[in-house]
């Protein structure tokens, strides 16, 4: 009908003329009509003519609207800045509202946006501050400080495998990748990182020194491929220190105390290594008392001589977990076990007499029921046991009682001692002890659960020879805890290195030494014989060095302004116990907003099996308290202290801004206090 009546007044001139600019409008939206019921039925059909229509023409219609968005771009934004002044409040009103109510979401989501986006948030942190340091002021660089330190070393370097710092690496995006694989080519990348497990899809992750060898197309000397793999963990060499100590094919004697307060360790005295045979061990194992089963443990003394009244160690230990751990060995096809023989019919017959020794040892009475308190007794000595000397902690026969205590002058001892009923061995009796500087595969032979293949030590054949202090670099950076957590492996890493720089020093003193005929012998005499220490840290000669540089910087510059001290205060520190969490499969996640993380701990959250709790939460509901945390990640809390001076140094002391403290030199020393924390 409608139809009908548009023709009519299309035909008529008098109507045409009666209705004018209205009969524009009804033919408008007649057709307007039209064209949506047709669209409306044939909406398939439309939609895939435009998609091909797009598909022939993509470049001709992108550069148009292109052009119209160059045309028109001032226009679009006069009247979006025009809109945004007009309704400023109401927008304002409305965010901060809708905020209000769905807060928990919000953060939420931007928790796991953050955690999804981490690297390229970072490499935006970086740029945004780069152009803004300029107008920094004490509290960016406040903020700046604690955005640095707040992640730790997290950062796992896709060639070395070593966890670093922020500051250590280089986060290679898109663009940056391009560059390197036209650089360095694509398959060569490939045999580099194909080490890094959970590899970043969008960004390499690579540390400075492997970077510059990878940009020269060379395998870096500290690349997991040469000869530097560390064997998956072994559940069968999950042992004790005695335990350990027993299948050892060399015993490394260190005299480890603990240090006040914190109970923290430290060396004293050299690195003694007793080399052991396969005869050796194998007569120490066959030796021990025979439990009645699998669950039984016996005390074992580990003595230098049998002769000796104190001894190295002291533990309960389980035969049966001993000769599993031997048998994995052989398995494995370590080369250093492959002779030793294990007589599998050694467990088979327990000896009741030990048994009987047992019971009577335990003093049960007569009236109580047998086995009542067995599980329970069994724990707390498990808890309870001692590593110390006798003569320093005494042990009560059921350690949930009270410890006794002497009231006496006489010296007490253990009563496992007194009633002899601990097993007393010494393995290493009568072996001359080697310089183990010098023998070969020395620490594959002492750490075997940390080298369970007997492989890739730091004598492994490798295709590009590394240094002793590169190759325990590698391995104590590593993100496997293993070898950072072993704190003898760590002593004698350190040990190692020192003594190795040391006799470097002594040939380079030898070459610049006058040598003199003396008989038959040539003897080489320095002019200073004590510069051979000036490189090894500690000693008297470098303090000296460092003395002198510091009168130097005195005379020279005038006199230091100002002087203050740092205390290590690690049990407040919230990004130590976030890396150690991280470190054992915990994720945790910074809630932050557009200015980043607000500093409060409150705001650090902690995911776990029952839900999620605020750190300090967490914390006190964990079994192992926060002194036992720090206690089993020494040297984790020993890099992020150094990493935490550096970054108070760099964005603190000497970083930018507008009201910056004009400092232009600084000179800083580190201190092991006698309470055991630096």
């Amino acid at each position: 009908m409608f139809t009908r009546i548009l023709k009519h007044i299309a035909l008529a001139k008098k109507c045409k003329d009666t209705y004018g600019p209205r009969f524009d409008e009804l033919k408008k939206a007649k057709s307007l009509s039209n064209s949506a019921r047709y669209k409306a039925k044939n909406r398939e059909v439309i939609s895939d003519k435009n998609a091909t229509h797009y598909k022939e023409n993509a470049k001709e219609l992108l550069a148009k609207k292109s052009e119209y968005y160059k045309l028109h771009q001032s226009d679009k934004r006069a009247y979006q800045s025009m809109y945004d002044q007009l309704h400023q409040s109401d927008k304002i009103a409305y965010q901060s509202k809708y905020n209000q109510v769905h807060r928990i979401e919000i953060n939420k989501k931007q928790s796991e946006y953050n955690k999804r986006n981490r690297l390229s948030i970072n490499l935006k942190k970086r740029k945004r501050v780069a152009q803004t340091r300029s107008t920094y002021t004490r509290t960016d660089r406040f903020v700046s400080f604690k955005e640095e330190i707040k992640e730790g070393p997290s950062y796992v370097c896709m060639s070395c495998q070593r966890a670093l710092f922020s500051r250590g690496v280089q986060v290679l995006d898109e663009k940056q990748q391009v560059t390197l694989q036209l650089k360095a080519g694509s398959e060569f990348l490939k045999s580099i990182f194909a080490y890094k497990e959970d590899a970043d899809e969008e960004h390499y992750i690579v540390c400075h020194s492997c970077l510059i060898y990878i940009r020269r197309k060379q395998v870096p000397k500290i690349n997991v491929s040469n000869g530097l793999w560390l064997d998956k963990l072994v559940p069968e060499l999950d042992l004790t220190e005695l335990e350990r100590q027993l299948i050892a094919k060399s015993i490394v004697f260190m005299k480890i105390k603990k240090l006040p307060k914190n109970f923290q360790s430290a060396i004293v005295d050299r690195v003694i290594n007793v080399p052991l045979s396969d005869e050796d061990i194998t007569k120490v194992v066959t030796s021990l008392p025979r439990p009645p089963d699998e669950a039984g443990i016996i005390a074992v003394r580990l003595k230098r001589k049998m002769e000796l009244r104190n001894a190295h160690l002291e533990e309960f230990i389980r035969p049966h977990f001993v000769l599993r751990a031997l048998r994995k060995l052989k398995e494995l096809g370590n080369i250093h076990y492959k002779d030793i023989v294990i007589n599998d019919e050694f467990m088979s017959k327990p000896e009741q007499m030990e048994v009987d020794e047992l019971e009577e040892e335990m003093d049960v009475d007569s009236e109580s029921e047998p086995d009542s308190d067995c599980d329970d007794v069994l724990d707390a000595v498990k808890k309870c046991q001692s590593k110390q000397d006798s003569h320093t902690c005494f042990v009560p026969i059921n350690p949930d009682e009270d410890i006794v205590m002497n009231e006496t002058n006489e010296t007490m001892y253990k009563k496992l001692k007194e009633s002899g009923k601990s097993h007393e061995i010494a393995p290493g009796e009568n072996k001359r002890p080697t310089y183990w500087c010098r023998e070969k595969d020395f620490e594959v032979k002492a750490w075997p659960w940390l080298f369970p293949n007997g492989m890739y030590g730091l004598n492994h054949p490798r295709d590009v020879q590394i240094s002793a202090q590169q190759y325990f670099n590698q391995r104590l950076l590593n993100i496997d805890p293993r070898c950072p957590n072993d704190m003898p492996y760590v002593f004698m890493a350190q040990q190692l290195t020192e003594q190795l720089a040391l006799e470097n020093q002594m040939s380079v003193a030898g070459l610049r030494g006058v040598k003199k005929q003396d008989g038959n012998a040539v003897k080489v005499h320095l002019k200073d014989p004590f510069s051979i220490f000036k490189n090894i840290k500690g000693t008297p000669k470098y303090w000296q060095a460092a003395r002198n540089d510091l009168i130097a910087m005195v005379k020279n510059l005038g006199p230091f302004h100002i002087f203050f001290t740092l205390s290590c205060g690690e049990m407040n520190w919230s990004e130590v116990f976030v890396a150690i969490l991280r470190r054992k499969n915990f994720k945790v996640d910074y809630i932050e907003d557009d200015k980043g993380w607000s500093g409060n701990d409150d705001d650090i959250i902690v995911h776990h099996d029952k839900g999620t709790d605020k750190l300090n939460d967490f914390l006190e509901k964990m079994d192992c308290t926060k002194n036992q945390l720090l206690k089993d990640n020494v040297f984790l809390i020993t890099r992020m202290f150094d990493d935490r001076v550096k970054s108070f140094i760099k964005n603190i002391l000497m970083g930018p801004g507008k009201d910056k403290v004009p400092f232009k030199y600084y000179s800083y020393r580190i201190e092991i206090q006698a309470r055991g924390k630096t």
